[in-house]
């Protein structure tokens, strides 16, 4: 673990520790649990980071409109990521199985599969992005400033969409690899779930 990653984690693993301390989980479930969390953390702060740089931007130059612009808009970029967030969510499963029972021939397959997947389920939210940003906020505010401003929004921040959800499957690929699930075995076929 690089010494970023163990700056990172430490925080977690030390309210994780003072919880097994306190007799309120195990001490091994805390350290396993911080080795997974840590991750998902930073990655959440840079998300929300990108979300307060954009608003912090927005008003700076264009003012209180545009803010609330960007704010009926980010639900629909909210959507679009959980489309993104479910391949993720798959792609851990694939790997992590296939890490776990060392059939690494299929590995990239799966990240294959997935990078695909996201690509092709996303860029029809980018087309509907693209194609009626004003609809959709409207759906939301009724202010034609604030719609003009979300529209606009809506339309760039969509064709980040199918990027945001390789970055998803990226990250989740990497979890995946540093946590085998060993449920797993490879047969003729390709890994198979077994029961214990």
């Amino acid at each position: 673990m690089s010494r970023t990653a163990a700056v990172l984690r430490l925080p977690i693993l030390y309210i994780g520790l003072a919880l097994a301390r306190a007799g309120l989980i195990d001490r091994e479930r805390a350290v396993e649990t911080a080795d997974l969390a840590w991750p998902r953390i930073v990655t959440g702060v840079a998300r929300m980071s990108k979300n307060a740089a954009d608003v912090a931007m927005v008003g700076a130059v264009l003012g209180a409109d545009a803010i609330a612009g960007v704010g009926v808009a980010g639900p629909f970029w909210g959507l679009a990521f959980a489309i993104g967030g479910g391949v993720a969510g798959g792609t851990i499963a694939l790997v992590s199985q296939r890490y776990g029972a060392e059939a690494y021939e299929s590995l990239g397959l799966a990240v294959r599969s997935s990078t695909v997947l996201v690509v092709v389920v996303s860029l029809p939210v980018v087309v509907v992005f693209w194609l009626f940003p004003h609809q959709l906020v409207s759906l939301i505010n009724s202010d034609p400033t604030q719609i003009d401003y979300g529209a606009r929004y809506l339309r760039i921040v969509g064709l980040g969409i199918p990027f945001a959800g390789l970055n998803l499957v990226g990250s989740r690929v990497l979890v995946g690899a540093t946590t085998p699930t060993p449920r797993c075995r490879s047969g003729p076929g390709g890994p198979s779930s077994t029961s214990r």
